[in-house]
């Protein structure tokens, strides 16, 4: 078991039958906003504009209703951002704002766990939407005798 899993909300293991490596979740989550605009400065500190906030209530809604485990152990994630319209959108403000919102809805415990990441922007979709698919991986995903150069065919 590379992978276990706690429920979200509740403090005990999940059986052991139940998540290991190869578990896979799938979320579909309304358009993050972007991490630019994530902060307001009010008396010379950071605060999180009302945008942001009600943006992680909203995910931790969805993650809670949809009974999706805190994922603990290396994991691997695909963001497919679909845009709410044609402006320009970097991909990585939206993936900050998104793993955070994820993390603070207990999706994972941190987002340091993310040893895989991909994101897709796609095409236009009325009102934005990202599908998220995130999957458990080996404790040792990479294990360092593939990494070592000595062993590379090249």
């Amino acid at each position: 078991m590379a992978c276990p899993a706690l429920v979200v909300g509740v403090r005990l293991p999940v059986p052991a039958s139940a998540f290991w490596e190869g578990t896979m979740i799938t979320l579909h989550l309304p358009y993050p906003p972007s991490i630019n605009h994530a902060f307001s400065i009010i008396r010379g500190r950071p605060v999180l504009t009302q945008e942001t906030r009600a943006y992680r209530q909203r995910v931790r809604g969805l993650v809670r209703s949809a009974g999706i485990p805190t994922l603990l152990g290396p994991l691997a994630v695909r963001l497919e951002l679909y845009p709410p319209d044609d402006r320009r959108r970097d991909c990585d403000n939206a993936q900050k704002s998104l793993l955070d919102a994820l993390q603070q809805a207990g999706a994972f415990v941190d987002d340091s766990q993310i040893v895989w990441l991909l994101t897709i922007k796609t095409q236009l979709v009325a009102g934005g939407k990202v599908t998220v698919i995130a999957s458990c991986l080996p404790a040792d995903p990479f294990p360092s005798s593939e990494l070592d150069p000595t062993n590379s065919p090249l």
